[in-house]
């Protein structure tokens, strides 16, 4: 892989060219060889875990935090036509001006967005 097609891939996941994100290019060429070409290849044929079949027959609560400038996911699908047992709070959270890595473009909202789901969850487990 070149370092062109490694920064193209990267930015799917927050990369903005920026010397500040540069270690995501770095972590893309570090990668273990057999991933790069399982990956993509496990997208297109299907191959792996089915994460539809598995968020609508999860019997946890599931928090889905996305950025809404994301530009590998399609918020639109997440929000209306997936089907989700158990959505914490029937709801899919966007935190606007964030991409993909949404704990890396907005921490503070990630965290405190979290941090609530962190606490209602062991909340109900205490009693």
């Amino acid at each position: 892989m070149t370092y062109e097609e490694a920064e193209l891939l990267a930015t799917v996941s927050g990369y903005d060219y920026s010397e500040k994100k540069r270690f995501i290019v770095d972590a893309v060429l570090q990668a273990d060889e057999g991933v790069k070409t399982i990956y993509p290849q496990s997208i297109i044929k299907g191959i792996g875990q089915n994460e539809l079949k598995i968020v609508s027959e999860w019997p946890r609560p599931i928090a889905v935090i996305a950025g809404e400038q994301d530009i590998g996911i399609n918020n639109h699908y997440i929000q209306h036509d997936v089907r989700f047992r158990n959505l914490w709070n029937n709801k899919v959270y966007l935190v606007p001006n964030a991409g993909h890595a949404v704990f890396m473009d907005r921490p503070n909202e990630f965290n405190i967005i979290l941090q609530k789901f962190v606490d209602e969850i062991f909340q109900e487990k205490k009693c």
